[in-house]
């Protein structure tokens, strides 16, 4: 033993009142469009629960968060403001999740489905992901404008299930030599949903910009914009 005082001897200070600052200029370049600010990871490591606090006064309209756990936290915190989790629901937390009214993000239809039978009663309110590029999760626009389009009115007809959102990730957005490819993935996201309203299906949220988006394309705004990286300070093309 050192006699030291075994106590953390490093610790980040973190200024509330920049991450507010920091929002307020997103929130200028959304224009009307509503606000989601990222907390995963911990608010990327600032501390969730303080961040949102903070924010959910400042006027943010919705929360995201990775992780089942993250989301629970907020709400335990007592935290009102939507929360969308962007990452896996297990089976085992799905209806817990649904009844803390975390809304859950679905990237197909078979996975709805799925959804729709654990919710046994609840009402899941489901974001659906639509892979427009990044060719990672998500229905596969590369199929079809048509054919995804039907498989996002499948999920809303679902029992237990809300269609809350539609959303895609812009995974260069800030690369300027990727323009081009941003702009095509903003035009699959747009066809897309058109085609599902045109059928008479409404879809309260449609979001793809993320940080760089707000930033470099405001056509890319739609209903609602994700903060992520840029609310701590970093610019989102480092």
């Amino acid at each position: 033993m050192t006699g030291i005082e075994e106590k953390a001897r490093i610790w980040a200070e973190i200024d509330l009142d920049a991450l507010v600052f920091n929002f307020r200029q997103a929130q200028k370049r959304a224009g009307s469009a509503k606000t989601l600010a990222v907390l995963k990871a911990d608010a990327y490591g600032h501390g969730a629960v303080q961040c949102a606090r903070a924010l959910e006064k400042a006027g943010a309209d919705y929360f995201a968060v990775a992780a089942p756990e993250e989301g629970l936290q907020l709400r335990a915190a007592g935290i009102r403001t939507p929360v969308l989790l962007l990452g896996v629901a297990p089976d085992c937390m799905v209806r817990e999740l649904a009844e803390n009214d975390i809304e859950l993000a679905v990237n197909t239809l078979e996975t709805a489905e799925h959804f729709s039978r654990l919710a046994d009663g609840c009402v899941v309110k489901a974001h659906v992901q639509l892979d427009t590029g990044m060719s990672r999760l998500g229905l596969e626009t590369f199929k079809g404008v048509e054919q995804t389009g039907e498989d996002v009115i499948a999920i809303s007809r679902l029992p237990n299930i809300r269609l809350q959102g539609l959303f895609t990730h812009l995974c260069v957005s800030d690369t300027r030599e990727e323009d081009e490819y941003t702009k095509n993935q903003i035009r699959l996201f747009k066809e897309t949903a058109d085609y599902v309203k045109a059928h008479g299906v409404d879809i309260p949220l449609c979001h793809c910009a993320n940080s760089a988006a707000i930033i470099r394309f405001p056509e890319a705004q739609f209903d609602m914009v994700r903060e992520g990286i840029m609310l701590y300070g970093v610019a989102p093309d480092k």
